[in-house]
């Protein structure tokens, strides 16, 4: 394995007693830079390109009861911004509205002036909100910015009502595949959520709601940060499971949760999974849940049978690296009788959350379509798996939810915004290297 990329595979279960039919299993896979290479290359320079939503509602009050509009808290945040910034990175502004227009392009950090000036040309635009445009203009962006990390900050107040959302979301596939991480926020009661979650799923970026100016500033300084900590580069995970599993779902669990709706396909007997983590920074924890079930053989001439094998390709521009491959392979151990079964119900519970995001994703395509009443049911099987893993924060928010959709016949935009955003986040307290170095009871010695 390569010495950048730490890897394992924990079980949920393990000896598991031969002979058994269509039996369930979950496994973790997790993946973090390592403490070595982290300490030889604790920073890297980024491009920072802000793509600023600067239609005529971002003149409206933030929504906090004071008086500063959500456009002047943008302002703000972007200079708070720039503490954080070493003067060889970079800052570019792209501000959209019925069109897009750069108002910086490739500007050095340490011109603190000429930033200054041209995120106040933030105030000096109007109009309707243009999504295609804002990504082309960053996408064309890409061809003069050098540093080795580079993030799109995107953040908006509404939906999209001008240019073509499938030219949009293209593009934005484009600066995934350049190794462009996206990230996207919401502020207001009007945006998606959803549609952000989607935006940022492809590059493994992380969407929030802003719901006060304090988290813009607080929110653009971390995603600051996780640029200048992104060491590895152009990072795909390839998941394979053996084409014989049944019921085979996966899930990306941290930072944020994701939903691995298909396999790419079939090749060797495996059934393959992939993942675009783009850039991965030194201070996460890459966390994916693999549930299937399995038919265990009977006869006692097999020890173990392969469950999952993970390969993770990817660069390192800080040591003129292309191309590396970490791999870890995980085997079933096969037992004799159920009390020999080990079991760590830990790894199941990290399973049974992840599946609240595939829930999540259903529940809000059915608001889209104005079904409520599938909306309550998947509310109430959600509560139901949340009070399963004793996760009483989860169980409030569903409650809530069907509190107000009993109340009002509906949810509101802000209302699935918010259940979207706790959804996407529900174990994002293990996205953080610990002390110890351990997580879940299992570190990298086994």
């Amino acid at each position: 394995m390569a010495e950048e990329i730490l890897m394992n595979w924990q079980l949920g279960r393990d000896r598991i007693p031969r002979g058994l039919v269509n039996t369930p299993v979950n496994m973790v896979l997790r993946m973090e830079t390592s403490d070595a290479f982290a300490r030889q290359h604790p920073k890297t320079f980024c491009d920072i390109i802000l793509a600023v939503d600067t239609s005529g509602s971002m003149d409206e009050d933030f929504g906090t009861g004071g008086e500063l509009s959500k456009r002047e808290a943008v302002i703000q945040a972007a200079e708070a911004m720039l503490d954080g910034l070493d003067p060889q990175d970079t800052v570019s502004l792209v501000c959209f509205d019925s069109d897009a227009c750069e108002e910086l392009s490739g500007v050095p950090a340490g011109d603190r002036r000429r930033v200054a000036s041209g995120l106040a040309r933030i105030r000096e635009h109007n109009g309707n909100t243009n999504f295609e445009a804002a990504f082309a203009v960053c996408r064309r962006l890409l061809d003069r910015l050098g540093n080795p990390s580079k993030k799109v900050v995107f953040l908006t107040d509404g939906n999209a009502n001008v240019g073509d959302m499938k030219k949009a979301r293209r593009t934005n596939e484009e600066l995934a595949r350049a190794g462009v991480v996206v990230d996207c926020y919401g502020v207001g009661t009007d945006y998606n959520h959803q549609l952000m979650r989607e935006f940022v799923s492809v590059s493994n970026g992380e969407a929030h709601k802003l719901a006060a100016p304090r988290d813009a500033q607080r929110l653009f300084k971390a995603s600051v940060k996780n640029a200048q900590q992104s060491l590895i580069a152009n990072a795909v995970l390839r998941v394979e499971v053996p084409e014989k599993m049944r019921d085979v779902e996966f899930y990306q669990t941290t930072p944020q949760q994701h939903h691995v709706s298909a396999p790419e396909g079939v090749a060797g007997g495996m059934r393959i999974y992939k993942v675009n983590l783009s850039a991965m920074t030194q201070s996460h924890i890459y966390n994916f849940v693999l549930h299937f079930s399995a038919d265990t053989p009977a006869t006692a001439d097999m020890q173990n049978m392969l469950a999952g094998r993970a390969v993770l390709e990817y660069d390192v521009p800080v040591r003129g690296l292309r191309t590396q491959r970490a791999v870890c392979v995980k085997h079933l151990t096969l037992g004799d009788s159920p009390a020999g079964e080990q079991r760590r119900s830990e790894v199941d519970d990290m399973y049974v959350t992840a599946t609240l995001i595939r829930l999540e994703d259903k529940k809000q395509a059915a608001a889209q379509k104005g079904d409520w009443k599938a909306v309550a049911g998947f509310l109430h099987e959600m509560q139901r798996k949340a009070r399963d893993v004793r996760r009483d924060d989860l169980v409030r928010d569903c409650q809530s939810q069907l509190d107000a959709l009993a109340k009002n016949g509906r949810l509101s935009q802000d209302e699935l915004n918010a259940a979207s955003q706790s959804t996407s986040v529900a174990q994002s307290q293990s996205a953080f290297k610990q002390a110890s170095g351990d997580l879940l009871g299992f570190g990298f010695g086994g």
